[in-house]
């Protein structure tokens, strides 16, 4: 599906208010799916807690599964790798 083409594309360009935008609605997204799940958090849910119009979400995001990911990939961090030690390290 092609991305909808939003009227602040031009500011998406210059990056700075687009920018504000996306983070606001990423970390009130974090916070309103740990408070209400992802079950029971809607799009209007996110817009109200990040301060924007519901159709905004849309101009960042394309479905709601988008920004759980965006959310997820934010949340969870790779680790260092697991390197077992100790005896159970050595080969038999």
């Amino acid at each position: 599906m092609a991305r909808r083409t939003c009227r602040n594309d031009s500011a998406k360009r210059r990056g700075t208010r687009a920018t504000d935008k996306r983070r606001r609605l990423t970390a009130a997204a974090a916070q309103v799916l740990h408070e209400q799940g992802v079950e029971r958090t809607t799009l209007a849910d996110i817009a109200r807690a990040a301060d924007v119009p519901v159709g905004n979400v849309y101009c960042y995001f394309e479905t709601k599964g988008e920004l759980v990911q965006v959310c997820a990939a934010r949340t969870v961090r790779p680790g260092p790798a697991h390197r077992p030690t100790g005896r159970a390290a050595r080969p038999p």
